[in-house]
């Protein structure tokens, strides 16, 4: 069977931990396209943040796709038009909020209200910019959010703090309708459309191009790529990743995101196609 699609990961994946990519992983993807492959970035970011990204690798041409939010935005990374986007209505992003405020008011919050504007608390600047590498995302601090600055439905809703806290508070919330909550990174608890994921995300854009899920290759380092590892029909999980991740992965790199990990992924991709045409 060939593979028609590789979605990867951004950050521990794709990106290094001083969030480039690499001229090695560049020329990767740019093989990849020229055998016929897509190459489809799918990350909890804003499709605005990823746009950086792919002018970068050369994603942003006719034919290529991007998957934002943890998989409720799928969009054209050529024309940026949002092909599928979901969101979590105002009234559950109020009481969510008012529920982590009356649990442990300590908790850091943020909230995406637009695909490139955000609310956050004091206090979360540096972490927040430095994924805002592209500086389109409009970032709105305050001392403490409060339902009166949520204005309108939001994208997702994060809270940010260290593992332990973060569990505690889970396990004290009252499970939320109309959203889902998910770790997708040690320390970032996040609050989704309801039933979303990189999985559901990848499938919407699959079925739109009319492929089907066994010919995509999925690649990650964290939780909120399980669900898309698992889905796919061959998932990698680079070097580096959580044991959580490599354990439901086909495959498990020998390189991590500083060493180009996705070239060897690329790489393995590329062989199996060949062997599969034999």
């Amino acid at each position: 069977m060939k593979y028609k699609l590789i979605a990867s990961d951004v950050d521990g994946t794709l990106n290094n931990d001083r969030f480039e990519i690499t001229a090695e992983n560049i020329a990767a993807i740019q093989t990849a396209l020229k055998h016929g492959l897509k190459f489809v970035l799918c990350s909890g970011r804003s499709p605005y943040s990823l746009h950086h990204y792919e002018a970068q690798a050369g994603l942003n041409v006719q034919g290529q796709y991007g998957i934002g939010f943890n998989g409720s935005t799928v969009y054209d990374a050529h024309t940026k038009k949002i092909i599928f986007g979901d969101h979590i209505d105002k009234e559950v992003v109020v009481d969510l909020l008012s529920q982590v405020k009356r649990i442990d008011p300590t908790v850091k919050t943020a909230i995406y209200l637009q695909g490139n504007y955000m609310i956050a608390e004091a206090g979360l600047e540096k972490i927040l910019e430095e994924y805002n590498t592209d500086k389109y995302i409009k970032i709105d601090f305050f001392s403490q959010l409060a339902p009166e600055h949520v204005t309108g439905n939001a994208i997702n809703m994060y809270c940010i703090d260290h593992r332990p806290k973060l569990t505690a508070l889970r396990s004290e919330l009252k499970k939320p309708e109309g959203c889902t909550m998910a770790f997708t990174n040690e320390n970032l608890l996040e609050f989704l459309p309801y039933a979303m994921n990189k999985a559901q995300g990848l499938t919407r854009l699959c079925q739109h191009l009319g492929i089907e899920m066994h010919e995509t290759v999925s690649i990650g380092d964290n939780y909120n790529d399980i669900e898309m590892i698992q889905a796919c029909g061959f998932g990698i999980a680079v070097a580096n990743a959580v044991p959580e991740l490599k354990n439901a992965a086909d495959y498990v790199t020998k390189r991590t995101n500083n060493k180009d990990a996705i070239k060897e992924a690329v790489d393995l991709v590329l062989e199996m196609n060949r062997g599969a045409q034999k």
